[in-house]
């Protein structure tokens, strides 16, 4: 199995988001390193120069993204145009804390597809909108929504665009796992996050 790593150089949120530090690291590697303590292959796909000199320096495969896009599906089907591989994990540098031996875990299920999932708890409805509440006592439905941290396919659903199947099973993870960095104010959190964790290490 690759895990393909989508690391572009620009973000509109966070200037150079996937070089900005976390842990004394770029962000976009804490998904190298994990794809590499789960035992997958790591490529990294990325269109600037600076991530790809990173990346090469320190042994990781890099695919020159020529997709002038944000879709994860042209990232996927362009990654997996040029690799040897009949099944990825996307791990999108976005979502830098993960649990643990959680990929192995998903890819002992044998599903075709699999993505991690947090907890959304549904109290009611604003016309079609969902409203949403943090409170588990107030839910009136639970959806799980993916958490942009691990989503694994086939190379056959690559080369069709698909990124989700219609039988694609859901792994719920939890807090802090769940985190993802949209914004400087996610920065700062998973940064809170990362030390806290690795005090207890």
């Amino acid at each position: 199995m690759i895990a393909i790593i989508p690391a572009k150089g620009h973000s509109d949120a966070v200037p150079r988001k996937n070089m900005a530090d976390l842990g004394g690291m770029p962000l976009f590697w804490h998904s190298v390193r994990y794809a590499r303590a789960e035992g997958a292959e790591p490529v990294v796909s990325t269109d600037d120069t600076e991530i790809r000199d990173y990346a090469l320096e320190r042994g990781c495969r890099v695919v020159d993204e020529v997709v002038n896009d944000s879709s994860m599906v042209n990232c996927v089907r362009q990654v997996m145009g040029q690799v040897d591989a009949d099944r990825y994990a996307l791990l999108q540098p976005t979502s830098p804390l993960r649990e643990p031996g959680l990929l192995n875990r998903m890819e002992r299920m044998s599903a075709a597809c699999a993505f991690t999932a947090q907890r959304i708890k549904v109290i009611g409805r604003l016309g079609t909108r969902l409203v949403v509440q943090g409170r588990r006592q107030d839910a009136c439905d639970i959806l799980l929504q993916f958490d942009g941290s691990i989503l694994t396919g086939t190379r056959f659903m690559a080369e069709q665009g698909i990124l989700f199947a219609p039988d694609a099973v859901a792994v719920e993870q939890r807090p802090p796992f769940t985190v993802q960095i949209d914004h400087s104010s996610d920065l700062n959190i998973a940064r809170a996050l990362y030390e806290y964790s690795n005090s207890w290490k």
